[in-house]
């Protein structure tokens, strides 16, 4: 019988957060880490401040999947709740569920397809339902990780707290690599999401972590995203950058 580890990440502390934007969600780190049959994990960032900067930030990431050996399926499911205020203004309040399926035909090639529902009272978004699939494959394969490239369309139905309320096909493309350096593990996760029909119109996303092994299953992981909508709903900023320290622990569970 296989051994499932799961994963807590805790003691996060965010070092830069820019005006909030619309946020193109990646779950490759969590992908990364699952194994083959069942497999749970969590990261918790909590972060707060009392007198002069009164603020609290505080997210929780859950994670369940279930992966067969190629060929065979893997499906996801990935909850997350985000909520960020300072003195008496919520800066961020987001809360979403991202459920995903693919079907490895090897271990350089695979589908891709998902649906996820995301709301931020935030960014006065009331409602954003994604879904849609696509075809992934290993361009470079390397000793613990390789380059893959994604190419797959979605659909998007956007709600705003205004009433405002629109559908669109969109890409749903993406470039992952990983690797590592000695025994730090490193990854890079890029997404370009334009509207098929005024590229223009788009969504980029880029992520990357780095984790570093400190003792037993404890791992510190420094991350940084930047994130642009170029076409952002009114009052939203265009570009959005993060950078991250956390702890990861995680350790095997027998099944």
């Amino acid at each position: 019988m296989s051994q499932v580890p799961w994963s807590l990440a805790v003691l996060s502390l965010v070092l830069a957060s820019s005006i909030r934007a619309q946020v193109i969600r990646s779950y490759e780190g969590l992908d990364r880490n699952a194994v083959d049959g069942l497999f749970t994990q969590a990261e918790l960032s909590l972060e707060g401040g009392a007198g002069n900067a009164n603020y609290l930030d505080f997210r929780l990431t859950g994670g369940l999947s279930y992966r067969v050996p190629a060929p065979g399926h893997w499906v996801r499911l990935y909850p997350s709740y985000r909520i960020k205020r300072s003195e008496e203004e919520t800066i961020v309040h987001e809360r979403s569920v991202h459920v995903r399926h693919s079907y490895a035909f090897s271990d350089e090639m695979r589908t891709y397809a998902f649906v996820q529902i995301h709301a931020d009272e935030s960014i006065d978004l009331d409602r954003r339902l994604l879904f849609g699939g696509g075809l992934r494959r290993q361009v470079v394969r390397l000793e613990d990780g390789g380059l893959d490239v994604g190419l797959g369309l979605m659909l998007e139905e956007e709600l705003l707290a205004s009433g405002k309320s629109g559908t669109q096909l969109r890409g749903a493309n993406l470039l992952s690599a990983s690797g590592g350096v000695g025994d730090v593990r490193l990854l890079f996760t890029g997404f370009f999401q334009p509207v098929m029909s005024d590229f223009g119109d788009h969504r980029v996303s880029v992520d990357s972590e780095a984790e570093i092994p400190a003792f037993n299953q404890v791992h510190f992981v420094v991350s940084g995203s930047w994130h642009r909508d170029s076409r952002p709903p009114p009052g939203v900023e265009a570009d959005d950058a993060q950078f991250g320290l956390s702890v990861r622990v995680g350790y095997p569970t027998p099944q």
